[in-house]
Order: C-alpha cells, then structure tokens, then sequence
C-alpha cells in the first residue's frame, strides 16, 4: 500500500487528497494526513539508499547538472507559497540521478556539489553554474572540466529565424549537421565516437565558429535582435560548447537533455499537487524523485523495487544500504 501511494503521487502524479478519493470508492478510507505520514515513512527508509545514489554520482567522473522550480507552501505567510527548487545531477555512464532540494537557485547548491566533485560537469548557460566554478578553491577547480550543452545554443537559433531572420539557417545547418554525426554515432563505444568527432564534427566545428565570428563583426546584425544574441551566446561559451569533441571525451553526450529529460516527472507532479506543503517536507521529493529517476534509468520496475526494497530496508543499517540500490536490483533479477 505504501508503495502503491508513493508510485502514485512521484510517478504518476497524483496528489494524495485524489488518491484518498479513489481509494475510498474501492472501500477502505484512509486519510490525506494518514498517506502522507506513509510517504515520510516511506522516504524515511529510502535515505541511505538516496545517500548511496549521491556517492554513485560524486564519484562517476561525468555528471550533467539542471534545476526546476516548484513551489512550497512559506510558513512564514500562511497560505502563501514561495518558490522553491530541484537541483538535479545526472550521471549518463552509471544510469544514475540525484535531486537536491533547496530554497535557493544561487550558486551554493552547484558549489556543494562541486566540492565534493571531479570530473567533467555539463551544464546549461545559467550563470549559477559559472558563478560556482568561480568561487571554488583553485585546486578543486583543476580537476573539474566545464561543458555546455549545444541544444541550449540551438534553441535562440530557432528563435530567430522564426522570428523572421533567414540568417539563422545556416547556423541551424550547422548544428543539424552535428546532430546526424551524433545519431549515427549512438551505438558506438566511447573510443569510436571520439576518434569519429575529431574529424567528421570537427569539420563542421570549424567553418561554424568561422560563420559566428563573421556575423558578430557584421555591422548589419542589430545587437538587441534575436540572431545577435544567439550569435553571442555561442561564441561566449565556445569551448565549453565544443568540449564534447575534444580527444578523450567520447562518453559525453552533445548536449545535457538527458538530466532535462529526468526532471521531466517533477514537471508533470507540480502541475498536479502544485506545491509542497512545508520546505522541512521538500527532501522527501529529491529523495524519491531520485530513487525512482534511477529505477527508470536502469530499466528496473519501480513497483517491484520499492515493494522489494521497503520490507529490507526496514531491518537496514547504513552499513547494508548499498545492497538495497535499484542498481543491486536489477543486478539481482537478471
């Protein structure tokens, strides 16, 4: 029953006073504040496997970071909410994702995690992220390497040209043409798309930053139209745009839609429940918007999982919790 109510309202999006709802037509009634005191109990018990993804992604070598907003009820203005966010830190090679809630979209979260990070870490453009690297000791910042992700440099092309301006198809040529490299390139090992990018993307790579430079020169391109700014906001982020064709970096993705299609459930649920009722209750959600992201990425049933993993976890220590990660699931049933 608890995992029926967990799935219910972080998979599927329903709310617990609709959940009561539906329950009490099959029969048994129980309360809104009964589920949600199964749901603390719930992630209650999930935490140390939540703690096992989070050292899972920290120490993978390639993380891809985003955030969402979300409201929460402000104890401080009864009945008003305030804005709240989920952090989001991917890790694409071991099919693993955390969520981090916080009351803040400023750079702290992104510093946390840097901290405690080594590797590369692709992000969008937001300014949070530059801010975090930044303000990083200098021997942390050596070891991390900063990547962007070129659908957020796509996205101000389209922009434009539907907008109007024919001078953004070229550049959306361009990155069509990265695009077709990377799909034929899917099923390749790491090494092979390596050595493929340095010579079939590159040799797009290079007459594209050729075509940047020109058209920032370009007297005729107003500066507060929408190519102009398209225009700068790739060739301010060029290498950190480009970083996924450097030698070596094979196993990173082009760009960071995979940690923007994981946020994708939280997106749905704040459509539905709105809010979270109280900012102590927002690592409830990271915790088991994060378990059950893993359980998708790893392909494990997530009913089977919780209803497999909550009875253990009930007799765990933290010193067993890692034998209870939909990683070790899915090792188990195949």
């Amino acid at each position: 029953l608890i995992a029926h109510v967990l799935l219910s309202k972080y998979a599927d999006a329903i709310p617990l006073y609709r959940q009561a709802a539906m329950l009490e037509r099959l029969g048994p009634g129980f309360t809104r504040q009964a589920m949600g005191q199964w749901v603390e109990h719930g992630a209650g018990l999930l935490q140390p496997v939540y703690r096992e993804l989070q050292k899972i992604v920290e120490r993978s070598g390639y993380v891809q970071g985003d955030e969402t907003p979300l409201r929460v009820l402000d104890p401080a203005r009864p009945g008003a909410a305030r804005e709240a966010w989920l952090w989001t830190f991917l890790a694409p090679g071991q099919r693993t994702v955390v969520f981090d809630f916080q009351l803040t979209r400023s750079h702290e979260p992104a510093l946390a995690f840097l901290r405690r990070f080594t590797g590369i870490f692709q992000t969008d453009g937001y300014a949070g992220y530059i801010k975090a690297l930044r303000v990083l000791p200098e021997a942390q910042r050596q070891r991390i390497i900063h990547a962007n992700c070129m659908a957020h440099c796509r996205r101000p092309f389209v922009e434009a040209l539907e907008s109007g301006d024919d001078r953004a198809a070229p550049f959306l040529a361009y990155l069509g043409a990265l695009y077709r490299i990377e799909a034929e390139l899917r099923e390749t090992t790491p090494q092979e798309r390596a050595l493929a990018r340095s010579t079939r993307s590159t040799a797009w790579l290079v007459p594209m930053h050729l075509a940047l430079t020109r058209a920032a020169a370009d007297s005729a391109l107003l500066p507060q139209s929408a190519l102009a700014k398209a225009v700068h906001y790739a060739l301010a982020r060029w290498p950190e745009l480009t970083r996924y064709a450097e030698p070596g970096h094979g196993h990173m993705h082009i760009d960071s839609n995979a940690v923007e299609n994981c946020i994708r459930p939280s997106a749905v649920g704040k459509k539905n429940f709105l809010f979270v009722g109280h900012p102590a209750a927002g690592w409830r959600s990271a915790v088991l918007y994060s378990i059950l992201g893993t359980c998708k990425l790893q392909g494990v049933n997530e009913w089977r999982y919780l209803t497999w993993a909550l009875p253990r976890l009930a007799d765990a220590t933290t010193l067993t919790a890692h034998e209870f990660t939909p990683q070790r699931f899915a090792a188990l049933t195949t």
